[in-house]
């Protein structure tokens, strides 16, 4: 009877279990199909403003508030559950639709406003007023890569969370095993671009010491994919006399085992092109690179 019993209630268990997880597959997909409408709707936005079509009044708070809903239903399901997440390309969606696209925007916008103030400056126009331009553009773009920055840093503590019980667990159970190499691999994977991403946000923000400290870190959790090296090379190449750097970081992308960045190939042409035209503007007259 006793039997009967332990039967009966390994069997409820097991159903509960199957049940609950279910429900949360369920809420899982529902939570992705409301990202997916989000995406939808910043994304006919982002073609308007392509486009230059006349936008109705409160637009960028609209689109404000579609990117901050997004990255709340993004995040909770990369939390919940990281191999579904993985699978649908939870970081990258992030990535593009909540941050890169608004800051890509505030950093065009920046580039543009310096252009009319030093043409205005050159002409004896009011510099005043463009630097003031210049300055609250300026401040938009470093509060939204501050607040970004900020997100990336509490998910990657999230996901190291994660990993660490599975580090003090064995298990000799094959299925289960597998499960969890799964897991391992998503979670990884979340930290390989979360920390990809963050070196993209401080190489923005001109902290290019942080950005390769985080590019690296970023390289040893996927060793054989080439970006993390391509966007080394980046930072090596905005700042002045490490030419030979990014030569050895792009190469190193192209050589990736895995995964070599497409970008590092015209990346190394426009390297050399520059370092060309450097040699033309300094060459002297008894130079040997002189042409």
């Amino acid at each position: 009877m006793a039997r009967h019993t332990h039967s009966q209630g390994s069997k409820r268990s097991a159903h509960s279990s199957l049940t609950q997880d279910t429900d949360n597959t369920e809420s899982i997909l529902a939570k992705f199909s409301q990202a997916e409408k989000l995406e939808a709707q910043l994304s006919a936005i982002d073609d308007d403003k392509k486009a230059k079509r006349k936008l109705p009044a409160g637009t960028d708070q609209k689109a404000q508030g579609l990117r901050a809903k997004l990255c709340q239903v993004l995040i909770e399901v990369i939390v919940a559950d990281p191999v579904m997440s993985h699978s649908k390309d939870a970081s990258r969606r992030l990535w593009h639709s909540c941050f890169y696209s608004r800051v890509s925007e505030l950093r065009m916008e920046l580039s543009k406003e310096k252009s009319r103030a030093k043409k205005r400056q050159v002409s004896g126009g009011d510099v005043a007023g463009s630097e003031k331009i210049v300055s609250l553009v300026n401040e938009r773009l470093k509060g939204s890569i501050k607040e970004a920055l900020k997100l990336y840093e509490w998910l990657i503590d999230k996901m190291l969370k994660l990993l660490l019980p599975m580090s003090q667990s064995q298990s000799t159970n094959v299925s289960e095993n597998s499960e969890n190499d799964d897991y391992e691999h998503a979670v990884v994977a979340i930290l390989y671009w979360s920390h990809l991403y963050m070196g993209d946000l401080l190489r923005y923000d001109e902290s290019y010491k942080q950005a390769e400290e985080t590019y690296l870190k970023s390289s040893k959790l996927y060793p054989g994919n080439g970006n993390p090296f391509n966007q080394l090379a980046v930072v090596a190449q905005s700042q002045d006399s490490l030419s030979a750097v990014a030569l050895y970081y792009y190469a190193r992308s192209m050589m990736a085992t895995q995964a070599p960045s497409a970008m590092s190939d015209s990346n190394l042409k426009r390297l050399f092109t520059s370092n060309a035209k450097w040699l033309d503007e300094h060459a002297r007259e008894d130079d040997s690179f002189s042409r």
